[in-house]
């Protein structure tokens, strides 16, 4: 019932001779008429009062395989965002997470320490990749990596004390040196006693020189 219709109804109370019945009737009918307009209001100030959704990609750490998009009340949302910092609003997006996690996520070193590989799911593991003509690898210094065949990564290892490779060749000797079968520099050419020592006007080159282990005229030349 609206502002005009409730005058209406007073003004036809006030004016029209009614019995105590008719009286009583008239007051409960509006009574109803109006509880009925306040019944009809509750439904559409409860809906307006719902709360709306959003949609949260919900990370459980910086890996992105624990990442998953959700629809929660904005209330809920918020307190999620907060307890989980690794999520971020919107849907998830492929690789992504709301850390920030070491890059490139390819199995390399990246941006992680030595001694350490950048996963698939952008976290620093122990691990290791090789490098050309170096046991090193990406390891620390002192470290030799170690791959087991078949794979691409291995792990990191104390090296042997020693040099390498062990083929009688310099390999990690100075000048002069040679590695041998038991990962030990020895005097090679003029150095080793014995080989044929240098002529009586020659000299043999000192372990470190250029010329190390060579017969030269004089020891500027080496």
């Amino acid at each position: 019932m609206d502002g005009t219709q409730f005058d209406a109804v007073i003004k036809r109370l006030s004016t029209t001779p009614l019995t105590r019945g008719k009286a009583l009737r008239g007051m409960a009918a509006s009574a109803a008429a109006l509880v009925g307009v306040r019944l009809g209001a509750e439904p559409s100030a409860a809906a307006k009062n719902k709360e709306r959704k959003i949609r949260i990609c919900v990370c459980q750490s910086a890996d992105v395989t624990t990442c998953q998009t959700k629809n929660k009340p904005k209330s809920k949302a918020k307190k999620t965002l907060q307890n989980k910092p690794c999520s971020y609003t919107g849907r998830c997006q492929l690789g992504v997470s709301g850390c920030i996690g070491c890059a490139p996520a390819n199995n390399t070193q990246g941006s992680c320490l030595a001694g350490q590989l950048c996963n698939t799911g952008a976290t620093c593991v122990a691990g290791c990749t090789p490098i050309t003509n170096n046991p090193q690898g990406s390891c620390p210094s002192g470290q030799n990596c170690v791959i087991t065949t078949g794979q691409t990564t291995g792990q990191c290892q104390n090296a042997v004390l020693g040099c390498s490779p062990p083929n009688s060749t310099q390999g990690s000797c100075l000048t002069g040196q040679i590695c041998n079968a038991n990962s030990n520099c020895v005097p090679a050419g003029c150095l080793n006693t014995a080989n044929p020592q240098c002529s009586t006007n020659q000299i043999c080159c000192p372990v470190g020189s250029a010329s190390g282990g060579q017969c030269r005229g004089t020891l500027q030349s080496c």
